[in-house]
């Protein structure tokens, strides 16, 4: 802790653009051997500050943790949702206010508590009887929503407490 202690006071002290130009130089080196010798980890941490540039985001590792914990179970996996989302010309990136893993999480949760209701909706008894060329285009429009709202009730990260 004291070495954290350390780190934490020169960070507090950084006040003109030379130290910054020299923490960030720092942190470059430090994040490289990282890179190298514990590539695992860094992807974990590259993943978190991605999600600066979104006012919604989730890493993929915690996405997987969400949508395999849902009850009912989400019906698309990741790769199957993008899948389908690039075959209907779906984006999945709107303006960066949201990244992907935040939507299929939003998606898989709609589907989750929504899909027998959707499905009755459209005159359907059974969810699993809609077509997914159906069922992802409503599913998406209502991730949409909830991700895009300007209240921000639904933060992805403050709702799944990450």
């Amino acid at each position: 802790m004291e070495m954290l202690e350390k780190y934490e006071s020169i960070v507090e002290k950084i006040e003109t653009e030379k130290q910054e130009e020299m923490f960030y130089s720092v942190s470059k080196d430090m994040f490289i051997h990282f890179c190298e010798n514990h590539p695992d980890l860094a992807k974990k941490y590259i993943d978190k500050l991605d999600g600066m540039r979104y006012r919604q985001f989730v890493t993929q590792e915690e996405a997987v943790k969400i949508v395999t914990s849902m009850h009912p179970a989400a019906k698309w996996g990741h790769d199957k949702l993008l899948e389908y989302l690039e075959e209907l010309e779906l984006d999945e990136q709107e303006n960066c206010i949201f990244n992907y893993c935040a939507l299929w999480v939003a998606i898989s949760a709609n589907y989750s508590d929504h899909a027998v209701s959707i499905a009755h909706a459209i005159g359907i008894k059974n969810p699993s009887d809609v077509p997914d060329e159906t069922m992802i285009p409503i599913m998406y429009d209502l991730a949409i929503d909830k991700l895009k709202d300007k209240d921000n009730l639904y933060n992805v990260r403050d709702y799944y407490k990450l």
